[in-house]
């Protein structure tokens, strides 16, 4: 019976080490890289700064343009085809996790980010599917 215990607690832990928890009951959604923008005197004294967030899903023209009022340089991405990520990090990976978000009515989306190798004097943008998620803290 110990043994029986013992291995199932060591079975737990290197599953839990060998494997990637992000992806665990995740889909990662194939993300592609945009640009980054360089912050401005506007953009960071703007009272919805992107540095109060992680990252956000513009998914309309209505979105972007209250970003760009704020100082941001958005690019131009066709939204009928793919939502916009804005991020005060890089990003390696976004994941898609399984149920919904009770509040919004929409899958929790996890962030990865490679905040080691980004600028804060910059801000990152990214294409994404036509998926809505809720951006939870990554």
């Amino acid at each position: 019976m110990r043994y029986t215990i013992l291995f199932l607690i060591i079975a737990v832990v290197y599953f839990i080490s060998c494997t990637d928890g992000h992806t665990i009951g995740s889909t990662e959604l194939k993300i592609s890289f945009i640009t980054s923008q360089k912050h401005n005197t506007k953009d960071l004294a703007s009272e919805y700064s992107i540095n109060q967030l992680e990252w956000l899903i513009l998914s309309d023209s209505g979105q972007i343009k209250n970003w760009e009022i704020c100082g941001y340089i958005i690019p131009y991405i066709d939204l009928r085809k793919n939502y916009l990520i804005m991020s005060k990090y890089k990003i390696l990976n976004l994941y898609q996790k399984s149920g919904c978000d009770e509040c919004l009515g929409v899958p929790v989306g996890e962030a990865i980010f490679d905040k080691g190798n980004s600028d804060s004097n910059y801000y990152y943008f990214y294409r994404m599917p036509k998926i809505m998620l809720s951006q939870g803290v990554g």
